[in-house]
């Protein structure tokens, strides 16, 4: 299992632990979080009941092993005057980043619509082709040094 901060997660270093159990936990380099022993617990119990409950269904399933489970972080956009407008562009650093986040419910609505934006700007390689210009305005936030992204 590997626990990370998320601002870290693309970072390859790990030192590895024994965790509950004889589980084998990677905890990346420059992670913030640590691992509730009663959590890993549940998340093994639950992974284990999910592939039971899928056999069920699909019985070939039934020969098939869990071989690693992941958790990651929900991260939604303030709310502005104009709503709860998705985070899409592109974080610089050694190697760019195109990303889209920050969909909430209306993922299934408007998920096409930013994939064909951000699409025509990769393309491109030119983020002022994302429009309308709210989409950006994540950037202003962390001009201000209000918040950092670690790039790699």
């Amino acid at each position: 299992m590997q626990v990370c901060y998320p601002n870290t997660a693309a970072k390859e270093e790990a030192a590895t632990m024994a965790g509950p159990e004889g589980q084998e936990m990677s905890i990346l380099e420059g992670c913030r979080t640590k691992v509730d022993p009663a959590r890993l617990a549940t998340c093994h119990s639950l992974t284990k009941d999910l592939l039971e409950a899928s056999v069920r269904v699909w019985q070939p399933l039934s020969k098939w092993k869990v071989s690693e489970v992941k958790s990651g972080v929900r991260a939604l956009p303030p709310r502005t005057s104009d709503g709860s407008i998705p985070l899409i562009g592109r974080l610089g650093g050694k190697q760019s980043w195109w990303f889209i986040c920050g969909l909430g419910a209306r993922g299934l609505v408007y998920h096409a619509w930013l994939a064909s934006i951000i699409a025509g700007a990769m393309i491109k390689n030119d983020e002022d082709q994302i429009q309308p210009e709210e989409l950006l305005a994540w950037k202003v936030v962390v001009a201000s040094g209000e918040v950092k992204f670690d790039t790699v």
